[in-house]
């Protein structure tokens, strides 16, 4: 009865200790994906396009500062290594750039991402001032002052995914 009971309390201990590294967290069927993401923007009168592929990966399960567990995910623009800021215009002072508020979790299929989100971009100006980088996300005061404004942004629907804990 003694055995029993300690290897019932072991396995009782195991599976807490299993479920607090990220074990019962739902993987995802689809672990990538690429998305066409095309935006339209006007400098100094010039209307141009830019296409881009958005690229999505599956990170794995990571822990928030409360110890609760998340699927994570990465997102890159295929060619940019900066990320998701795009420079457009370069000033004596700084630079015009395109930045896109976009989620790899949007496009993977993530539900907490299908009805509350979308993607958008904003121009900033990025310079610095005293050694430190500022930021001026005015989008009126960015297409007056370096005539760089966002015509438009369209980009392909996420995909349906499926979460399981076999996956």
């Amino acid at each position: 009865m003694k055995k029993l009971l300690c290897a019932f309390l072991a396995l009782l201990l195991l599976s807490l200790s299993l479920t607090s590294c990220g074990l019962t967290v739902q993987r995802p069927d689809i672990k990538e994906g690429e998305f066409d993401v095309s935006i339209t923007y006007e400098v100094n009168g010039e209307i141009k396009t830019l296409n881009l592929v958005y690229i999505c990966e599956y990170a794995g399960v990571d822990l928030t500062l409360d110890g609760t567990s998340y699927r994570s995910w990465n997102g890159h623009f295929d060619g940019y290594e900066d990320g998701d800021v795009i420079p457009v215009l370069e000033t004596e002072n700084g630079k015009v750039a395109l930045c896109f508020l976009i989620y790899p979790e949007y496009f993977m299929g993530e539900p907490d991402y299908a009805t509350d989100f979308f993607p958008h971009v904003l121009t900033n100006y990025i310079y610095y001032e005293d050694g430190v980088e500022m930021i001026d996300d005015d989008q009126e005061h960015i297409a007056e002052s370096y005539g760089v404004k966002i015509i438009g942004c369209e980009y392909d629907t996420p995909i349906e995914n499926e979460f399981g804990m076999f996956k």
